[in-house]
């Protein structure tokens, strides 16, 4: 996109790609861009800004926090005949029906990673994955709830979320290590044990 040097991007590219060519860019400073013709140079339109929280002066050459900024980008798994999307910033969770141009704030109200249920379209469900737990909505971002029963605590650091096509639910929790849900996020299970025993995390950057 034009006049936006030293800018980091989330991405998010339209499921239905091979027909519309859409990619959705979020920048540290919130603005959403979209590209109608496969991201070519010129193509690009800001179309929206969403809060951030605080972020250091712009002419100040700082390293921005990096829990600032757009940290996820969905959109509906039958977009752009649903132009829905979710976007999770550093000021909490926002919900978009008219693709990007309007947010209304949703969901935990601090920066959380997010992952779509690929039945999205008839479940409704999205997980945010935040420093106090992992939250869920299984009505399409109208309510939200910490997720219960699961082996580690509603104050766990959630470092990472993610839906597999089956519908299992992986998640990544600071200092305890990887956990698996079969049964869309309602128990979960320890799994890649190994992995927290050789120190390592499976962390968003």
């Amino acid at each position: 996109p034009p006049d936006t040097p030293l800018r980091q991007f989330v991405i998010a590219v339209s499921p239905g790609y091979a027909d519309d060519g859409t990619i959705f860019l979020g920048s540290r400073q919130g603005d959403i861009y979209k590209s109608t013709a496969r991201g070519d140079e010129g193509t690009w339109e800001k179309i929206s800004n969403v809060p951030v929280g605080t972020l250091p002066d712009p002419a100040v050459r700082v390293e921005i926090d990096p829990v600032l900024g757009i940290r996820s980008l969905l959109l509906h798994p039958q977009y752009p005949e649903r132009p829905e999307l979710y976007v999770s910033t550093g000021a909490g969770v926002f919900h978009s029906l008219d693709g990007g141009s309007t947010w209304t704030p949703t969901g935990p109200t601090e920066v959380g990673m997010l992952s779509m249920s690929p039945e999205y379209a008839t479940d409704g469900t999205v997980y945010a994955g935040t420093g106090h737990g992992l939250s869920v909505t299984r009505d399409s971002g109208a309510t939200w709830s910490l997720v219960d029963g699961a082996p580690f605590a509603a104050t766990s650091d959630i470092e990472a979320v993610a839906v597999a096509p089956d519908g299992s639910v992986f998640v990544s929790v600071l200092g305890k290590g990887l956990y698996r849900s079969t049964d869309g996020g309602r128990t979960f299970d320890e799994t890649g044990t190994g992995l927290i025993a050789e120190n390592k995390l499976i962390a968003d950057f």
